[in-house]
């Protein structure tokens, strides 16, 4: 399954997505990415682990990123099955408000203003 698959089986599980590829945005820097999620009040997903560094990409009004742990030479299923996994742990974007997630295939850190801590995926 190549990686544009996912925001296709994302739409087909009843969310809305968008892929910075068929938006044109994949030249575009990370800060770009950040502020557009946030302007158009979008989960940001991402395989970028600079989006954890809460000086560059403050957690604060923001609708939520999901960093996916995942090596980027990943199976898209993999990546898919992990990313849903998370999706269906928070069930609803507002659970995800203010709050950035790091997926890891075992279990999920969720990142807060407040600190960290680790939840385990519903079995």
């Amino acid at each position: 399954m190549p990686l544009l698959e996912v925001p296709k089986r994302l739409r087909r599980k009843g969310h809305s997505s968008q892929h910075a590829v068929k938006l044109g945005y994949t030249h575009r820097d990370d800060i770009f990415h950040y502020q557009y999620a946030r302007a158009q009040k979008c989960i940001l997903i991402t395989q970028d682990s600079d989006f954890t560094d809460a000086r560059m990409f403050p957690i604060r009004k923001h609708p939520g990123v999901i960093i996916l742990d995942i090596p980027r030479d990943a199976d898209p299923l993999t990546l898919f099955e992990v990313l849903e996994q998370v999706l269906r742990l928070f069930r609803t974007a507002a659970s995800l408000y203010e709050k950035k997630v790091i997926a890891h295939a075992p279990h999920c850190t969720v990142l807060t203003e407040s600190g960290s801590h680790d939840l385990a995926y519903p079995s």
